[in-house]
């Protein structure tokens, strides 16, 4: 849920300029910065910067997938030509009915600003309730800052974890399943450490409020909230 200041984004293309490297850059989330200002990486280093990005998270398309990349014209023939190859044989056959999604979404792109607009503002309300329950609880996450994922840090609580058995985010994870019913993935599967007691969290259970209604997070998100509320049962009782 964290991104990048404009500050550091332009010291690292300052860097990538200076080792002459190319970067991929995965904005697929960009368009849900809670702010609406997301930066490219690609206005700091253009020239080598290669942008992705799809239509499955900020359009709400989950198993819609359609991917897209934005390759500068500086790059070298050999490398596009491999991309394109590659591409030909992996995510050029996308289905009819997401092809025409796809064209309608991004033909039609200013008609949908609001629905963009709309989103963000319940995940922006939805990620800072969750960090802000959690964070009372000695469980340690940053607010969110775009996306609809928070990364919660169990550590606080390592000791009377650990005295449970749960010595890994493996551990964290399963047994908070069996007691709860709530399902989290392991930090060890974003590569830390399996005993780093962490694990990701993904808030994006709620029912959208009726047109001109206030939207009230315990209201449209039941299931957020139980699950929050038993996260926090959990650790307290462990």
């Amino acid at each position: 849920g964290l991104t990048y200041s404009e500050g550091e984004l332009k010291e690292i293309a300052d860097q990538a300029r200076i080792q002459n490297i190319y970067v991929i850059s995965d904005e697929i989330y960009g368009l849900l910065n809670h702010n609406l200002n997301h930066k490219s990486f690609a206005n700091y280093y253009p020239e080598k910067t290669i942008t992705t990005t799809g239509l499955s998270k900020w359009c709400g398309a989950g198993g819609w997938r359609f991917g897209a990349v934005f390759v500068p014209n500086e790059i070298e023939s050999d490398l596009k030509k491999t991309m394109i190859g590659i591409g030909s044989e992996t995510y050029s056959c996308a289905p009819t009915p997401v092809q025409i999604a796809a064209r309608t979404a991004y033909k039609n792109f200013q008609d949908i600003t609001w629905y963009i607009k709309w989103q963000v503002n319940i995940l922006s309300q939805i990620g800072n309730y969750c960090s802000d329950k959690l964070n009372s609880s000695g469980i340690r996450v940053h607010n969110p800052q775009g996306g609809f994922y928070i990364f919660p840090d169990f550590s606080l609580h390592q000791e009377k974890l650990h005295a449970a058995g749960i010595k890994t985010s493996n551990d964290l994870c399963q047994t908070l399943l069996k007691d709860t019913g709530v399902v989290l993935l392991p930090a060890h599967a974003f590569g830390f450490e399996e005993n780093y007691l962490a694990a990701r969290l993904a808030y994006v259970d709620f029912i959208p409020p009726l047109e001109n209604s206030h939207f009230d997070v315990e209201k449209n998100c039941p299931k957020v909230k139980i699950g929050i509320d038993a996260i926090i049962k959990w650790i307290e009782n462990i």
